[in-house]
């Protein structure tokens, strides 16, 4: 039994991509080293930023010998007259095998000859310098780039490769770097060439080089300095598992340090000044026992520093100038008031067929209405001030300075919004709307509670499927730039788990009935049906519900999902039984 490792040294790739990759290549490695008839008890992969390590120990030293059958021509073809033809003997030397071992074989389609090929295994040195640039070259990454002649393609330019089969350099060359037997230390505690002698050394040579090879190792080590940090500013840190994820593979060599900012930044409401930590610098924000913010940042280094003041001094100087920023664009949307910039949304195009964003809002408020009234028959007398002011304002903030222009508070959207309205005094309905107005973001994410977001939520998602339906914006295979299949997800998702019922046809009339006249076409409600029916097919299915029952139940009538859901599982439960045969039986007399 011998090891093998390959390490793969880069220019920081994406951190991103780095989980994906690692667990693409120790399945495929599994899976591939089986096939190739390679024995090997542990197949590890690791990796930082930099550098992507396959760990290949307990490996066989040859491949198993094996005996392959392989059909031949009819015998009919094979032998005339008990002699054998030129196919015979073309078969068998082709296969390598003596015309006399040949055997015959029956199946339903004839009699054919037979030839059992006996393949002695290779050793694992010659098959491994096969199998491995493929092995790389298959690792799925979301962009890859070509920076050198070769046009070989990576995410980021290969820099030096080690390939050892215990203490032999294996042949391989990936995008015109051979492979040899040195290694990278880290930048800062270890720079330059390593030599690595075995392969079992390059854990301890990297080590010895300042890096942390194996990334749960520094997810341990990041998330033990997070917490011993945050003790010391009597405080605890803001769990963020994606932020973790993405420092895992920013450092090498993790260290936390802390920093702090002004007090008056506090003042901003929570989610910009934890988006302003997070969204660039990638600063982990702190919190009180009672979850109040503390004027303190949390930051994964890499390296360690006998006098970090300098290091952090620049992180401080980085963080003020971003939250000065936001309090700016705070202080000057509060000024100018949401109602403003509700106005102004008549100057910001959003689909040049269906008209602006204010236009856009104007039938978001008629489509809410129209469900409030069905859905919360006995609240909606109630609700209805709160919730169509909600929806008047829902998208004013997209004219903010906070939001517009790509900014990185990009993504607090509706959240801004919330904020402008509780300064402004709006009731805690208006802003427990505006709030709640784009859940569910993702596959994951919770429903709305409240009424009012759940209506916005729903009617907002109506308005851009039918606008972009109606304005040839339409997903296509992998294309979805309006991501109109998440927004038909997150409706029926409302639909299906609030238990609502509601008739598509009629409420995806009414939505075609708001857009304006220049994109209404005879064939458009059928068109949307259709995509929302589809999108119900497939949560019934990954629900459990067979492939068959659910085209049988749409067949019947798709109008209302939730009902498409009851008939649907009742009939699941009973298919198969005794008692179903016999009404379809009966059914069909």
């Amino acid at each position: 039994m011998s090891r093998l490792v390959l390490e793969i040294g880069t220019e920081a790739i994406p951190a991103g991509y780095m989980l994906p990759a690692l667990a693409s290549l120790k399945e495929r490695a599994t899976r591939d080293l089986a096939e190739l008839r390679l024995d090997a008890e542990t197949i590890r992969v690791m990796g930082t930023a930099k550098r992507l390590v396959i760990s290949i120990e307990g490996l066989a030293a040859r491949q198993e010998d094996r005996v392959r059958e392989v059909q031949g021509p009819r015998t009919d073809i094979a032998f005339k007259d008990g002699e054998p033809t030129p196919a015979a003997l073309g078969f068998a030397k082709k296969n390598g095998v003596d015309l006399l071992t040949l055997e015959r074989r029956v199946s339903d389609k004839g009699e054919f000859i037979l030839a059992r090929v006996h393949e002695k295994g290779r050793s694992a040195a010659e098959v491994l310098s096969e199998y491995l640039p493929g092995l790389v070259e298959g690792i799925p990454w979301p962009k890859t780039m070509a920076w050198n002649s070769s046009r070989y393609r990576f995410p980021r330019p290969i820099r030096w490769v080690v390939c050892l089969l215990e203490g032999t350099v294996l042949p391989l060359n990936l995008g015109g770097i051979k492979a040899g037997n040195q290694t990278q230390g880290h930048w800062l505690l270890g720079p330059g060439k390593k030599d690595v002698a075995l392969a079992s050394d390059l854990d301890d040579v990297l080590a010895d080089s300042g890096v942390i090879l194996d990334p749960e190792q520094r997810r341990e080590r990041i998330n033990a300095g997070l917490a011993a940090e945050a003790k010391r500013l009597k405080g605890r840190w803001v769990r963020d598992p994606e932020l973790v994820n993405e420092v895992v593979f920013l450092a090498e060599h993790p260290c936390v340090l802390s920093g702090g900012f002004d007090l008056e930044f506090l003042s901003l409401p929570r989610e910009v000044v934890v988006t302003a930590m997070r969204s660039h610098q990638r600063y982990f924000a702190l919190e009180s026992k009672s979850g109040k913010l503390l004027p303190h940042f949390l930051v994964v280094c890499d390296g360690k520093w006998e006098d970090p003041a300098e290091v952090i001094a620049g992180n401080e100087r980085v963080l003020r100038a971003r939250l000065a920023d936001a309090k700016f664009y705070w202080d000057v949307d509060l000024k100018s008031g949401l109602e403003t910039l509700g106005e102004s949304l008549g100057k910001i195009v959003w689909l040049e067929s269906a008209g602006t964003l204010k236009q856009k809002s104007q039938r978001v408020v008629q489509l809410v209405e129209y469900l409030g009234s069905r859905w919360f028959a006995d609240k909606w007398i109630k609700l209805q001030p709160d919730v169509s002011r909600a929806s008047h304002l829902a998208k004013a903030d997209l004219a903010s300075e906070m939001i517009k222009d790509g900014k990185e508070f990009t993504g607090l959207q509706g959240v801004i919004g919330a904020r402008y309205a509780e300064a402004a005094g709006e009731s805690k309905t208006v802003v427990e709307t505006l709030l709640e107005q784009y859940l569910p973001r993702g596959a994951g994410d919770p429903l709305p509670d409240s009424e009012g977001g759940t209506l916005l939520a729903f009617a907002d998602r109506m308005d851009t499927v039918a606008g972009c339906w109606g304005a040839g914006v339409i997903p296509s295979g992998s294309e979805d730039p309006y991501a109109l299949r998440r927004a038909a997800n997150g409706m029926v998702r409302i639909l299906l788990e609030k238990e609502l019922h509601l008739s598509l046809g009629e409420f995806v009339e009414t939505a075609i009935g708001a857009l304006p006249e220049g994109i209404q076409r005879p064939d458009l409600k059928m068109e949307i049906l259709e995509f929302l029916r589809d999108r119900v097919a497939y949560f019934l299915r990954e629900g459990g519900v067979s492939y068959d029952v659910v085209d049988s139940v749409l067949a019947a009538d798709a109008d209302d999902p939730l009902d498409v859901r009851i008939r649907a599982e009742a009939l699941q439960a009973i298919r198969g039984e005794e008692a179903l045969e016999r009404l379809v039986v009966g059914f069909k007399r």
